[in-house]
Order: C-alpha cells, then structure tokens, then sequence
C-alpha cells in the first residue's frame, strides 16, 4: 500500500530544535514500512515568531527515519494567528506538487490536524481519497471559528481522532454520518513487565513523569498530597524538567512537603520503566492532554493509574476498573482518589494492576499501528 501522510508534527534526526517534534505519529509510520508499506510525509513544520508578518516556506528538505521518506518545509507564522494564510498555503502546495512525479502514486491521503491545512491540502495534486485525523488543536480551531467543519465534511472520506475524548466534542460540534474511527497511540517497544507485585510499599508511592509545564497541573497533585499530609504516609517522586520546576519546588517548600517530595531530572525511557516498578500509583492530570504514551507504560507496569477525565486517556482508563479518573484542576477529587486508593485492600490493588496490564498490552505501537491502517483499508473499501 502507499501511503502518503501530511502533518505539521513529526521527528527528525539531529533536529532537536524543533519544539513540536513529536515521535508519536512516527511510531505508526514505521510500524507501516516494517508491514512492507510505502510511507511518504509531507512534514509541515510551523515555526512561531514574534513578528506579526507572516513567511512561508520554499525550499523542501528530504530525509528518511526507519525507512519512512519524509519531504520537510519549514514555515513561519505569527504567535498570534499561529497560522499562515491560504494563499501562502496555495504557495507552498504548489511547491509539493513539482516532488509529486516522482512519488508512487498514493493509494490514500492521511492529514493529520486537518484544521491546519486548509489551502494546502486543496491544492495538491493528488487524486486519491483523504482521510483526516483530527487532534486537540483541531477541536480549538473548530470552536474558535478558525476553521470550517463543512472543509471536513466535504473533502474527507473519513475521520479519524487521536482521543475519545475530542471525537465526543467533534459530535458535539455538528450532526455527521461522515465514517470515523479512534487513533489511539500505543506504547514502542514495551518491556515484559515485572511478575505482579505481591506486596506493596507501607509508604504509599507516588509518581509523576513528564515536561514540567503548566498544563500538566502537577501543582494540583502537590495541593492535593498536602491536604492529606497529616492522615496518609506517602512519597512522591516528580521526573522531568521545564519551566515549572522552581515554581513547584517552591511550592513544595510551601507545603512543607520538602520530606516527602523527590525531584529528578528526565530519565532515559528504560530508568523511568525500573522507577514505574518501584511505585504504586502514577498521577498525571494533564489539561489539553491528546494522549499520553506515559499512562501506558505506567499501565504496563502494573501501576495504579490516575489520568484526566475528560481528556486523551479518558477511554482508555476506566474509571474504578483499570485506573482512576479525575477532573484536570480538581483538587479534592484528587485529594478523595488518592485516599481510595490508600485504602484499598491487597486483593482490590491487584486486580486493578492486572486489568491496567491487559489494558496496556492491548496498545503496543505494533497493535495500534495495525488497528489504524486496518480502519484505513475499511473506509477505503467503502469508499
């Protein structure tokens, strides 16, 4: 099958200034070319300036990762509209489309962030069905009348979303009987778990792993711990690095949290994997969260989970079933959460641990990859 993929989201080798350089959307790639797929991506990549003029991109670099052929142009666009027009939009199609004889003629068109692409998509010349995958920026432009849900209707066969979560708020945006489906990401590479624990830590063990920024609301967690400070023995252990670390330190010290609150710096993935086995729950109430691979390698772990409601994970954990749920900036629901979960029994932890495994097993970057291009193939057939 070929496949050709449009996104303004995607990683390459020694480019690590590219802020938005995602891996998730690779782990699908290359799992396609490793299934004897042909995989090309036009890679849209926006840089956000200061300045209000807009600039657009002429020159089209090329790479290739895991066998993946990736043709880049880099775009500038202004913070404020933090996109470029349609008529640059127009310029830059035009610009893929002299690299388009030389490309297998496509069997479909995946665009991921949709919303992003009005103008550019229009104008390729390329004559196959489209198929979007629609992520949590897609779902701002919609509600802040940035981009039109009838280009959606209209131009693609099929929808895709990345969440449960922003295909509910889709539906709730318009009437569709347009074919949809879940893009779910799976956890690369998922090491054997450790044989489910048969005791657990007197110290109820806690951890957050991830970019310390605002929207991850791990000052919530911290409020949270110190409210039930004085009735829960506990530890909790914060992985990462950002902006936020001396603000949460600080608040840390505040809360007088300082004996019962660890800092580390970010972790190569297989240390954070041997820390998820030293815990017992891991917390991570994200706002504006698409996914989060973290909550599955947590899973796999045989951690006790506690994701955001509402948000990417939402779905994926059942609340009560195989982890916990609780509202972004909710403090005493959390504070209540991690309580229930101090108070469960041996028998109540290790079922939750087992069907958190099940759950994780199920979503390796292999099955998802599948799961995805099978979904494809579908819409293709009805098409």
């Amino acid at each position: 099958m070929n496949i050709i993929l449009v996104t303004p989201l995607y990683p390459l080798v020694n480019r690590h200034d590219l802020v938005f350089d995602t891996k998730a959307i690779h782990y699908f790639t290359r799992q396609w070319v490793k299934a004897g797929h042909n995989v090309t991506v036009f890679h849209m990549y926006f840089h956000l300036t200061r300045k209000y003029k807009l600039y657009y991109g002429r020159r089209i670099t090329k790479t290739e990762l895991d066998g993946v052929k990736i043709y880049m142009m880099e775009n500038r666009c202004s913070r404020r509209l933090k996109k470029i027009t349609k008529a640059q939009m127009i310029i830059a199609a035009n610009n893929y489309n002299k690299l388009i004889p030389n490309i297998q003629t496509p069997d479909v068109l995946l665009v991921h962030m949709p919303c992003d692409m009005v103008g550019f998509i229009e104008n390729l010349n390329i004559r196959c069905p489209r198929i979007a995958v629609l992520h949590e920026t897609d779902i701002k432009r919609l509600n802040n009348k940035m981009a039109d849900i009838s280009d959606l209707i209209n131009n693609y066969v099929g929808i895709g979303f990345r969440s449960m979560s922003i295909k509910n708020r889709f539906c709730g945006l318009t009437p569709s009987d347009i074919d949809e489906f879940i893009v779910y990401s799976g956890a690369p590479s998922l090491a054997p778990q450790k044989e489910i624990r048969n005791e657990y830590n007197k110290c109820l063990q806690i951890l957050f792993v991830g970019k310390l920024i605002p929207r991850k609301n791990v000052h919530v967690v911290l409020r949270s711990l110190a409210s039930v400070s004085d009735k829960l023995d506990f530890h909790f252990t914060i992985v990462g690095e950002g902006k936020e670390k001396p603000y949460l330190e600080s608040l840390t010290q505040s809360l007088e949290l300082n004996a019962k609150v660890s800092f580390y710096s970010a972790m190569a993935r297989e240390d954070v994997l041997k820390k998820m086995d030293e815990v017992d729950v891991f917390v991570m109430v994200s706002s504006s969260e698409t996914f989060g691979l973290v909550y599955i390698e947590a899973m796999s772990r045989g951690c006790i989970t506690i994701g955001a409601k509402g948000e990417g994970i939402d779905g994926v954990i059942i609340d009560g079933e195989n982890g916990f749920l609780v509202e972004p900036d909710n403090i005493i629901m959390l504070q209540k959460c991690i309580i229930k979960i101090a108070n469960m029994n041996h028998r109540e932890r290790v079922s939750m641990s087992k069907k958190a495994v099940c759950t994780a097993q199920n979503m390796s970057e292999e099955k998802v990859a599948d799961d995805y291009l099978n979904n494809v193939k579908k819409l293709l057939a009805h098409d």
